[in-house]
């Protein structure tokens, strides 16, 4: 109860600010649409990305969705902001059913931002390490949430896809294939696995960019990066790459 209680006080400010909650969300100011923007918003978390998105484009209709049932209260206070949100209370995967998730807890904090579905990623040496240099004694604790697969949900045509899922990307994108190949969407992405979502956006016609936020750009992806853009040829949506 107190972790919500602290989600909602940090999105509340969030949305009173006005401001997107990560620099590359700025960059979607320069996208073009002949309609209000149709938005997925994948690992919706607390609701940070859909502040971000209300910020950055003109009455963008976003359906979000959330694998955690302790966030679904912050997601309905975000909705009830933002009026052209509907809330998911699932994830999205390659198949329908239910999952057990980990969250890590680290010093006693459970830290939702962390959690997965995937053991794929909650156990990659490197994230591992990441806790136990902040509580060697860190742990996880399972929960259980249900996925389905978007392909079989009728989603209206998406213009951008927000895919933050810790690891389980590979799962979504498998997915949604019907989506991808519908409409061609911009991705924006967290990099978890980022040598199999490139390959597999590949396929159909993606490639991969960096967004330069300081410099307020998007340039061909090179170097660590904590999100990668993909857009496809012919569907840029008026988001223009520069080169470096």
């Amino acid at each position: 109860m107190a972790e919500t209680s602290n989600e909602l006080d940090n999105i509340r400010k969030l949305i009173a600010a006005r401001v997107v909650h990560d620099a590359d969300f700025n960059i979607f100011r320069h996208a073009k649409f002949t309609a209000p923007p149709v938005v997925l918003d994948i690992g919706a978390n607390r609701g940070q990305s859909i502040v971000s998105f209300n910020v950055t484009l003109d009455q963008p209709i976003i359906h979000a969705f959330e694998v955690n049932p302790a966030l679904h209260p912050v997601l309905d206070y975000v909705a009830s902001q933002f009026p052209l949100t509907t809330i998911h209370k699932y994830g999205l995967a390659e198949y329908d059913g239910d999952v057990v998730f980990k969250i890590p807890v680290v010093n006693g904090e459970l830290l939702s931002e962390g959690g997965s579905v995937e053991s794929i990623s909650t156990d990659m040496p490197w994230m591992v390490e990441r806790f136990r240099q902040s509580d060697p004694q860190f742990h996880y604790e399972k929960h259980i949430g249900q996925v389905r697969r978007a392909d079989h949900l009728g989603l209206p045509h998406a213009d951008i896809v927000k895919l933050d899922v810790e690891g389980a990307e590979m799962s979504v994108l498998r997915g949604i294939t019907s989506v991808i190949a519908a409409t061609k969407p911009v991705f924006l992405v967290e990099n978890s696995d980022w040598v199999r979502v490139t390959e597999f956006l590949k396929v159909y016609s993606y490639i991969p960019y960096r967004v330069e936020a300081e410099n307020d750009r998007i340039v061909p992806f090179h170097g660590p990066a904590v999100n990668t853009l993909y857009m496809a040829r012919g569907f840029e949506r008026g988001l223009t790459p520069v080169e470096r």
